[in-house]
Formats: C-alpha cells, sequence, structure tokens
C-alpha cells in the first residue's frame, strides 16, 4: 500500500489501551499526514463500546460532554470524569473504561477480587440528581478493572448485599461466597443500554469470561478456578442469564436481572451511523488500528466495521498476533516490529507511528 496526497483518507482507529484515545490517535495520523502535504482527510475515532466509546459517539450524535464527580475505583477519593449527553437531553452516555477502567488502577493495586464497579452505579445516581429527564444512559463495556459481574453497579445504585444472617456483605468477587441475598434499591433508575465489543461467554466449554478476561486484570491464574465455582454459585442462585456477554467482566449479569437493559453491538451500531459511513464512502483508502490484532479483534471488535470494504486498508497497531488471517486489501504495520518493549513502545508510540507512516508516504 502506498499513500498519496491525491488520495482521500479516511482515519479511522480505536485507542491504544493506556497510550492513546482514539480521537488523540486520529488527529496525530491527521496532522502528520498534513504536515506531509496531504489535503483531503477525515476522521472519526473508533470504538467498539470499550475505550474511547463516547469519543465516537460525539463523533457521530449531536451533545456535550459534561463532567461529573465520581468515587476512584481503587482509593478512597473522588474525580471528575466526561459523560456524554445527547441533545435532546433524554440520553447520557457512559464509558467504564474511564469511570471503573484499568486506566484509573495503578498496576500494584489491580487486585480484581477486592474491586467492583460501584462507582459506575454511583455515577447513575449523579447522572439522575443532576438531569431528571434522563429516560436511557448508555454505557459501553469494556477496559474495566473490574470482574464482579455488575454487582458493584446495583451497589452503587443502593442494592443491598446480605450474607446468610442478614448483614451486609460489600459484593466484591472475594466475597461472592457469602453473598445470600439482595435488597433492591426502591428508587427507580433510567433504561441502561449495553454497548459490547466480543460476546465472550458467561461460561462454556472453553472457558468462562473469567478465564478469558481476569488475567487482563490482574486475576491470578490460581484464583481462577475458585472465582469461577463461586460466580456460577451466584449465577444459578439469582436465576442470572448465562447466555449474556461477559464483556467487561460480565458487567451487564446482575444488572439484567434487577433493572430494564437493552444490549447492542458497539462496533456494529457505531459502524453505521451516517456521520461515519458518509466518510467512509468517500475515501479512496481507509487507516485504522488498534492496540493489539489478534484473533479476537476479528470477533467484534472496531477494526472489523472494514473487513467488509474492498478499498485498500492500513492497520496500525502496537502489536500484532503472529499467523493471523488479513483481508487480502489489508496491511498491517506494528509498533512492536520498532520496539519490543511494551513499556518503551507506549512512551515512545509517536515517534514509532511516524516511521510506520514513513514507509508507506510516497
Amino acid at each position: 500500500m502506498l499513500l498519496s496526497p491525491e488520495k482521500s483518507i479516511f482515519i479511522s482507529p480505536a485507542a491504544f489501551k493506556e497510550c492513546l484515545s482514539a480521537r488523540g490517535l486520529s488527529e496525530f495520523i491527521q496532522s502528520y499526514l498534513f504536515n506531509r502535504g496531504f489535503k483531503n482527510l477525515n476522521y472519526f475515532p473508533g470504538s467498539d463500546g470499550g475505550n474511547s466509546f463516547l469519543e465516537a459517539l460525539s463523533a457521530g450524535f449531536d451533545g456535550k460532554f459534561v463532567k461529573i464527580p465520581i468515587p476512584l475505583i481503587a482509593g478512597h477519593s473522588t474525580f471528575e470524569e466526561n459523560i456524554f449527553i445527547f441533545s435532546d437531553k433524554k440520553t447520557v452516555a457512559i464509558e467504564t473504561a474511564s469511570v471503573i477502567g484499568l486506566e484509573r488502577v495503578p498496576v500494584p493495586k489491580r487486585h480484581p477480587l477486592q474491586l467492583n464497579s460501584m462507582p459506575l452505579g454511583v455515577a447513575i445516581r449523579k447522572v439522575q440528581s443532576l438531569f431528571p429527564e434522563v429516560s436511557e444512559i448508555w454505557i459501553g463495556l469494556g477496559g474495566t478493572a473490574t470482574i464482579d459481574m455488575g454487582a458493584g453497579l446495583l451497589e452503587g445504585l443502593g442494592f443491598r448485599f446480605l450474607d446468610e444472617s442478614g448483614q451486609s456483605v460489600k459484593p466484591i468477587p472475594e466475597n461472592f461466597d457469602r453473598i445470600n441475598s439482595i435488597v433492591p434499591s426502591p428508587d427507580p433508575v433510567p433504561d441502561l443500554h449495553f454497548f459490547y465489543d466480543v460476546k465472550v461467554p458467561v461460561r462454556s466449554e472453553s472457558g468462562s469470561f473469567i478465564r478469558v478476561y481476569g488475567p487482563q486484570k490482574g486475576l491470578k491464574l490460581s484464583d481462577i478456578p475458585a472465582l469461577e465455582k463461586s460466580a456460577a454459585r451466584l449465577i444459578n442462585l439469582f436465576g442470572l442469564n448465562s447466555f449474556l456477554t461477559g464483556a467487561g467482566g460480565g458487567l451487564a449479569l446482575f444488572p439484567e436481572k434487577y433493572l430494564k437493559t437493552r444490549f447492542f453491538h458497539g462496533t456494529h451500531e457505531i459502524s453505521h451511523l451516517e456521520k461515519f459511513t458518509s466518510k467512509l464512502e468517500k475515501a479512496d483508502l481507509i487507516i485504522t488500528g488498534e492496540g493489539r490484532l489478534d484473533s479476537q479483534s476479528f470477533q467484534g471488535k472496531w477494526v472489523t466495521a472494514f473487513l467488509n470494504t474492498e478499498k485498500p486498508v492500513l492497520c496500525l497497531c502496537g502489536q500484532v498476533e503472529s499467523g493471523i488471517k488479513l483481508p487480502p486489501n489489508w496491511t498491517v504495520a506494528s509498533i512492536s516490529e520498532l520496539e519490543t518493549d511494551n513499556e518503551k513502545a507506549k512512551q515512545q508510540a509517536k515517534s514509532h507511528l511516524r516511521t510506520l507512516l514513513d514507509r508507506y508516504i510516497i
């Protein structure tokens, strides 16, 4: 593939986790190409429901960002986090990758057995208090530091979890074996719309969402069997829907049982927005990418938005899994070709991206 200044280029990568947001990466690529003489450039920050979910929605819908105070997931303080309120003022979007994401948890504190999604429930209640007319809340699943099946989300909404003696139990994974009953909150909750990427089963013969996602969040391999057993107990005890996606650490499991919920495939929904499709149609070639390109990427992550196009696709990524099959019109370039140390690669990402782009500029 060659990048020619005469061509119309559509730039639409997903975020490089803990490195560059989708908008930041899009604007960097656009700026670099513009300074090299490219003028016909358009971008749309991509998201499959995980990182940069709000950036993608703000590119596709009219609305505004508003900051609200939210408890820090791995601390005792609060921080100001963006939500996106649509122009109709009846819908608000929240990004779990920011509110309860890995980026909010220092590496030494990434202990998912002691963390839960409570800040997300608090954020929903804060939205209700600030915008009482809101009837729908869109939640992008993905990038979470939690694997609590959404129990903490209910806690943040005012639900109580009790043990056999009726005493309150903090609904974190290490306490799953103690939970015996749930007292719902009497206060209403807006309809929740969950946007997921890959529909990893809650449990299957090949392994549960805990086994798939747990290690990414810091779960020790030795803790997986016990947590799978505890999670299965809660699924059976409360009649949770084991056919749901396990995305976001199973974040939607408890909410689906107790609240009004709907589910959407993030990549499909966002890539069918008019502001996205109109830019894609006008382009001669496409630049996309994500932090790690692997077999899971092609099961529903953002890059699958470009699988059906016949236009040339340049996919920039941090790392690429060896042996994956790519469409014939795709070219993949990886930062790992230039720097194998992951931390150094993150720190020098922009420099390496310039080098990769220069390979293809005429």
